[in-house]
């Protein structure tokens, strides 16, 4: 039953504000989406929406700084506050890596995020030497902070009683942060 209201609440969460889907057609979309549920207790307070992988774009063209990487099984990328949900496996492309063995860090490979600052990657780098580089990766993948989500925003009155479900900054365009569908500072229009 749960499953089922559920699934009713997103089909109804992904229309914009003129009634129109937000994802259309019958069946599987053409492309996938990535879906964000954030919760306060027991209440749904936001429903982050994203493309899941872009192959253009800005997604491509931002390198994100990695300060370390560790000598393990598998090797421990540091690249703070990357953007990445713990849920997701998204897929990164690293570069800039040199060093005795390093080099095999460059590449794809399919992240598995740790927590806000960490993600491994299946490379066994316990035998490498000392990483040197400038080293960063890209991703097809959306992340939290930067502005490519549709946020649908839920508030509650005191006792819990759902008041109030529209877009964050009154928009349904991917043109929205995850990271602001907790704050009480964003337009809810």
């Amino acid at each position: 039953m749960k499953r089922i209201s559920l699934f009713v609440f997103l089909a109804w969460c992904l229309r914009a504000q003129d009634g129109t889907p937000v994802i259309t057609g019958e069946g599987s979309p053409p492309t996938g989406y990535q879906f964000i549920l954030n919760y306060t207790g027991a209440n749904l307070t936001s429903l982050c929406i994203a493309r899941s992988a872009i192959q253009t774009g800005q997604r491509l063209a931002v390198h994100v700084a990695i300060s370390a990487v560790s000598k393990a099984n598998p090797a421990v990328v540091t690249s703070t506050a990357h953007g990445f949900n713990v849920n997701s496996r998204p897929a990164v492309t690293i570069s800039g890596a040199t060093g005795t063995g390093w080099t095999g860090i460059n590449g794809n490979f399919v992240a598995t995020v740790i927590d806000a600052n960490t993600f491994s990657i299946p490379v066994d780098s316990t035998g490498f030497g000392t990483l040197a580089g400038t080293v960063t990766f890209v991703t097809t993948a959306p992340r939290t902070g930067v502005p490519e989500w549709a946020v649908k925003k839920l508030v509650y009155d005191g006792s819990n009683n759902l008041i109030w479900i529209g877009w964050l900054n009154g928009s349904s365009a991917y043109q929205a942060k995850c990271s602001d569908a907790t704050s009480t500072t964003v337009s809810q229009q």
